[in-house]
């Protein structure tokens, strides 16, 4: 008997094995002046925000787990733990660790281009989550 009302997708999710870094970004900051601040920092880090990182848009509450897994590092932008499904502290700028996974919660990408100072704590966080300094 088929079930015409429930399909039930065997298959994993497909993760994009040729990213490295799984970033999440609030929807309303996706435009042309963040997406440069966003890769000016993947530059400094020297990385390609086309070729190493994927881009996860949030616009209302999502559970991340899933979509985090097969990433080392995750850098998110203005958005709390709890709207990600995560129960965890939002400590900005402090390097977090998830199931095997390292995490940096940063203000909004909006936030960052107009605050050098935010901008300066976040570069010190990357550098150590990155490796490029020793703590």
């Amino acid at each position: 008997m088929h079930d015409y009302f429930f399909h039930i997708n065997n298959k994993p999710q497909s993760i994009d094995t040729d990213k490295k870094i799984f970033v999440a970004i609030r929807k309303a900051d996706n435009d042309v002046a963040n997406m440069e601040l966003l890769s000016k920092i993947m530059s400094a880090l020297k990385l390609s925000l086309e070729l190493d990182c994927h881009i996860f848009e949030v616009e209302n509450e999502v559970h991340i787990s899933s979509q985090i897994k097969g990433y080392d590092k995750v850098l998110i932008f203005g958005i709390e733990p709890s709207t990600l499904g995560l129960n965890m502290p939002y400590l900005p700028y402090k390097i977090n660790y998830l199931e095997g996974r390292t995490l940096i919660f940063s203000h909004a990408l909006s936030e960052l281009k107009v605050d050098d100072k935010k901008k300066s704590v976040l570069w010190k966080a990357l550098q150590v989550m990155f490796g490029l300094v020793k703590t």
